[in-house]
């Protein structure tokens, strides 16, 4: 116990990816944790996420992945509690769980226990694009001689873009090679762009703390940088549940396409705990087809009606414009959210 605790980074890993699979043929693999805030359902904020679903292959791969972290050394099982502490039977246990998600005033009002699923289904398959995909993961184990693969297999693609990079991320404290990478795509004429999190839209004020300093050294290598309003409009479109009306909206979206003709969608943050603690998964996917309908759905939120765009005056200051007008300095949604934002600026970068 006490080389455990005296090894940080082995103590704090984290595993950071999400997937689903089903029968070993279907799979989504994305950056959604499970939590109300993911789904459209927190009257605080909801989250602006991302997910792919992909069937053939790629869903074996990604239960290869499962079974790689489940059967690992690393992995423990929960104990089993006393005799009288055990559930009560599947159907008592089912019933219980539904009475309390149909408690839900969201899920009142939504009817859920009367939505019939088989129209959407039905229709499912022809919302799919063909392609081919390798799923990308870290390993389980935090031992000094593993290094995390997931950054590397994203610079590289990254690296291959010939006339054009989209990238979502939703935390972003870059590393040197990151802004190496920017730099000779800069200088090679790739057109890049940026979407992460304003001060206003952030659930974790830390992060934007050391991703503030960031922004001219992004800008200066040619990149078009874009931070999401926390009144985005695909809030009201896409991310709340009628009726709800959450306070804000934040990014948890990681994604990126290269020349609209491949994409990487998964769990990796674009900061020191993705790069170096966490462990973490993503799928890199060939498809034409798909990559433009993201790269479409990236540019709308990179547009004035979802976020601000980050850009320098004459004078060299920053400025943030979208359909809301233009600010002289980073928006927030409270002077509270500025004060926090100035004291994480004393914690390590490498804690976020």
């Amino acid at each position: 116990m006490f080389g455990v605790a005296t090894d940080f980074e082995r103590l704090n890993r984290r595993m950071h990816n999400k997937q689903m699979i089903v029968d070993n043929r279907a799979a989504i693999i994305g950056g959604r944790n499970l939590g109300d805030e993911y789904f459209g359902l927190n009257p605080a904020f909801n989250f602006h996420d991302l997910d792919v679903l992909g069937v053939g292959p790629v869903a074996r791969q990604a239960s290869q992945v499962f079974d790689r972290y489940w059967n690992s050394d690393w992995v423990r099982r929960i104990p089993k509690g006393e005799a009288g502490d055990q559930p009560g039977p599947d159907d008592e246990l089912g019933a219980m769980a539904r009475a309390e998600l149909l408690r839900h005033p969201s899920l009142q009002a939504l009817n859920a226990a009367g939505t019939d699923w088989r129209i959407p289904l039905a229709g499912l398959s022809a919302t799919l694009s063909a392609g081919a995909s390798q799923v990308h993961t870290d390993s389980p184990s935090r031992a000094p001689d593993v290094r995390n693969h997931t950054p590397e297999a994203f610079r590289a693609l990254m690296r291959s873009a010939r006339r054009e990079v989209l990238i979502t991320n939703a935390y972003i404290i870059p590393d040197s090679h990151f802004m190496d990478d920017l730099r000779e795509l800069g200088q090679r004429g790739v057109g890049v762009r940026i979407l992460t999190n304003s001060l206003a839209s952030h659930d974790v004020p830390a992060v934007n703390s050391h991703y503030q300093a960031w922004r001219e050294p992004i800008l200066a290598t040619g990149a078009r940088l874009h931070e999401l309003r926390a009144d985005a409009a695909v809030q009201g479109e896409i991310v709340d549940l009628p009726p709800l009306r959450a306070g804000f909206v934040g990014l948890h979206t990681k994604a990126m396409v290269i020349d609209r003709e491949r994409a990487f969608i998964g769990s990796m943050n674009l900061d020191p705990r993705s790069e170096i603690l966490n462990s973490e998964m993503g799928v890199i996917i060939d498809s034409a087809p798909l990559a433009e309908k993201l790269a479409r759905r990236m540019e709308r939120d990179m547009g004035p009606a979802n976020s601000w765009e980050v850009t320098r005056d004459t004078e060299g200051l920053l400025r943030w414009r979208s359909e809301a007008g233009e600010l002289t300095r980073q928006p927030a949604r409270s002077l509270w959210q500025r004060i926090e934002n100035l004291v994480f600026r004393f914690f390590p970068a490498n804690l976020y």
